[in-house]
């Protein structure tokens, strides 16, 4: 059973965690306040301030988790991508679309094919993460979007993504941004 680790389990988490125990995953959740609706809802709940990443480093490999994800957290995104780097786990930006005939398209990016609903708004899910743009890890779509902007139309980027559990480099040569 795949296991995944929440950082943060407050209101906004919780009914994520909900989803991804229906879907069949392993949750565990960890929070600083012992009364975050999230942790009523994992599998695991451990009350750790997701600030100190060796406690919830430890945590992690303890239990043996397979990735690990914020949900409406800002403050945590950070630490999520901390953790993934400690614990050797791809983090990245996933592929939610991919146009025909654009550059992602021809070297084989797929989006996700599936979909997840959170507080009444939908995710796509199963699509390639992209980990690293010319060897410089990118974790936000914020730094994704400026790895791309700082390259011009004709440019070739080396893309890292992770697709079921596998890393794969492609050279693409950028086009110019479809309107």
């Amino acid at each position: 059973m795949t296991t995944v680790l929440f950082v943060g389990a407050g209101r906004h988490q919780r009914r994520a965690i909900e989803q991804a125990r229906a879907r069949g995953l392993r949750v565990v959740a960890v929070d600083r306040n012992p009364d975050a609706p999230g942790l009523v809802a994992a599998d695991i709940a451990e009350v750790v301030d997701f600030m100190e990443i060796d406690a919830v480093v430890a945590v992690a490999r303890r239990v043996g988790v397979d990735g690990v994800l914020t949900v409406s957290a800002d403050r945590a995104v950070p630490v999520v991508a901390a953790l993934a780097e400690e614990l050797g786990l791809p983090a990245g930006v996933e592929v939610t679309e991919v146009r025909e005939g654009t550059p992602a398209a021809e070297a084989g990016l797929r989006a996700g094919s599936g979909s997840a609903t959170v507080d009444g708004q939908s995710y796509p899910t199963g699509g390639d993460v992209i980990t690293s743009i010319d060897g410089k890890a990118v974790t936000t779509g914020a730094e994704l979007q400026t790895a791309i902007d700082s390259k011009s139309p004709g440019d070739t980027v080396s893309i890292t993504y992770s697709r079921d559990g596998k890393t794969t480099t492609v050279e693409v040569s950028l086009g110019t941004r479809p309107s």
